[in-house]
């Protein structure tokens, strides 16, 4: 996509979260940063109160899905993968990804219809974004607040 129109598009969908304080503080979340192409937004987890970053990516917005990595609160550096949330579906990745061929990726990652990782992975290398991308819930409101849902339902 032309990077003038991700640009355009990334503004006007994420003003839906960034500019709604009735769905900020209903949830819980706190707009960090809100400049093309990061979206970076802090939610406290509602069971254990502890808090988590996520960094969004969204270049080349929507022919690709966002990019997503979970970054300390104070200095901004990428997350280790022991403080990254858990949960019984496999929604989190805190080592990467193991498989029976090997290490594919070696850094913690989400795996999540809708984000870029998880459809890079070979293992999900049928299920395509584009099959996705048109669809209710995955603009990028949708997307970050799926992120969201998944944290709070995660073992933090």
């Amino acid at each position: 996509m032309h990077p003038d129109v991700s640009r355009e598009l990334f503004e006007i969908e994420s003003k839906r979260i960034s500019e709604n304080d009735d769905l900020l503080l209903d949830r819980g979340l706190l707009v960090l940063a809100c400049s093309y192409p990061y979206f970076t937004v802090a939610a406290k987890h509602r069971s254990t109160g502890k808090i988590r970053v996520f960094r969004f990516k969204f270049d080349d917005w929507n022919d690709l899905p966002p990019a997503l990595s979970l970054t300390d609160g104070e200095t901004g550096e990428d997350l280790p993968g022991k403080l990254w949330p858990t949960d019984r579906l496999g929604h989190w990745h805190a080592s990467g990804w193991i498989s029976e061929a090997g290490i594919e990726t070696a850094i913690p990652f989400m795996c999540m219809v809708g984000i870029r990782e998880y459809h890079r992975h070979k293992s999900h290398i049928g299920d395509k974004w584009e099959n996705y991308r048109n669809q209710p819930g995955f603009d990028l409101p949708g997307i970050v607040l799926k992120v969201i849902e998944v944290f709070q339902k995660s073992n933090v």
